[in-house]
């Protein structure tokens, strides 16, 4: 194992530049784009307040779903059950919301077409969920992955969302159904979706234009279709989105969580209670164009002609001095005020050690995560003494045991005699 010398070296390039989120013109009223690796902040609206997430949820249940099914067989077929996919009316929902529970169905709700005791798998559910909005498929999985228990789901959730620093998101269902006590922020969903996109299966099913239902035994195979018009040939299409989800409620109004690359940038946009269907794309356009337009800046942390680094060898006994070949530079964004830290690591290191040679690594990481490493080399030469030669010091050692039993025999001889 590699000894680990922490650089006390924190950068803040604020300090050094100014530092402004990039200005956009929003429709929607709650908004937030996001460094998708990082989860730096780009661009924000109002994205610590409380809003309905609606639809937009079930990249959450996608997410946490695919959690616990870490380790199993995501082609297992469960059963759907009559609670699961029972309706009810809005009117009748919202008149007696105190009494039913929170994940009850509506009529007016987005499906999958599930039917009462279908055999359907997981991997089926997901793309239900994620693809066409369905919130059987919402329910089906919870019910399952909740032990039978759609409560349970929701509980070990929420505090699977407090794991992942989401401080400021309560779910009582798993499809984004309107309820009151459905409650997030821009923030915390940038969080959740960019959690999600670790996930290839993710990324695969909100980016797939369509997706074939396979046959059940309760009836015939189907396909479903993308909705997102990111994706979708027309107008409103963008050539580097790469999918996510949309959703509405009346109390949530449009919403959308985007994701798009450039292959230089990650970016997720999330944007919630739009007035009119069409805004909340205009929105992640608008923002993903003024970010991939953000040019990035060079800044130099270590020069290779400054003072070596140092490790003390051997007890304190010798200073092993060590240097870079080249420059340390980075580029970043000044919208993100990256906070970027150094790690020194020294190899493991035995004596002799020779002018040159690979002692050791900088590693650079820019809000946490590692950008960079580079080699660390000898300035100086560390040779053992004479006396510290391991050969010279076996050949003593058996020199002093052969005497040392030379001695006992001769003694045991003189006693016999």
């Amino acid at each position: 194992m590699k000894p680990i010398f922490f650089l006390f070296l924190l950068f803040n390039l604020s300090s050094l530049y100014a530092n402004e989120k990039l200005p956009a013109r929003l429709n929607s009223r709650y908004g937030v784009l996001i460094n998708s690796d990082s989860g730096a902040t780009i661009i924000e609206k109002n994205h610590t307040k409380k809003i309905f997430p609606a639809s937009t949820s079930k990249i959450a249940t996608a997410l946490f779903a695919l959690h616990k099914l870490k380790g199993r067989d995501i082609n297992q077929l469960v059963t759907v059950t009559p609670h699961c996919i029972k309706k009810v009316t809005p009117e009748y929902k919202y008149s007696h919301i105190d009494q039913l529970p929170p994940y009850i169905l509506q009529t007016d709700g987005t499906s999958f077409g599930l039917l009462p005791d279908e055999e359907v798998s997981y991997l089926s559910l997901l793309y239900g969920l994620l693809l066409i909005s369905g919130n059987d498929a919402a329910n089906t999985l919870a019910y399952h992955l909740g032990g039978h228990s759609i409560e349970r789901f929701m509980n070990e959730m929420n505090e699977f969302f407090v794991e992942i620093g989401c401080y400021h998101t309560h779910f009582v269902n798993p499809h984004g159904l309107q309820h009151p006590k459905q409650v997030s922020t821009p923030m915390d969903m940038a969080i959740i979706a960019k959690e999600a996109l670790k996930y290839p299966l993710i990324r695969k099913i909100v980016a797939s234009p369509e997706y074939e239902k396979p046959k059940s035994n309760k009836q015939k195979g189907y396909t479903i279709y993308q909705s997102n018009k990111l994706l979708i040939e027309g107008k409103l299409h963008f050539d580097e989105a790469l999918g996510m989800k949309t959703g509405f409620t009346t109390l949530g109004g449009y919403c959308l969580i985007a994701c798009a690359s450039n292959n230089k940038r990650n970016l997720v946009a999330t944007l919630f209670n739009s007035k009119e269907r069409n805004f909340r794309y205009h929105d992640a356009i608008e923002m993903f164009n003024i970010a991939f337009d953000e040019k990035p800046f060079s800044h130099k942390l270590f020069n290779a002609n400054s003072l070596p680094f140092k490790r003390q060898i051997d007890n304190g006994k010798y200073t092993l001095k060590a240097r870079l070949l080249n420059d340390v530079s980075i580029e970043y964004y000044k919208s993100e005020n990256p906070t970027i830290k150094s790690e020194l690591i020294f190899d493991t290191l035995s004596l002799p050690i020779i002018k040159g040679e690979k002692v050791g690594s900088l590693i650079v990481f820019v809000n946490d995560v590692k950008v960079k490493e580079v080699d660390l080399f000898a300035v100086n030469s560390i040779k053992l003494k004479w006396f510290q030669l391991p050969a010279l010091k076996w050949s003593i050692l058996f020199l002093v045991i052969l005497l040392t039993s030379l001695k006992v025999y001769r003694g045991r001889k003189l006693g016999q005699v």
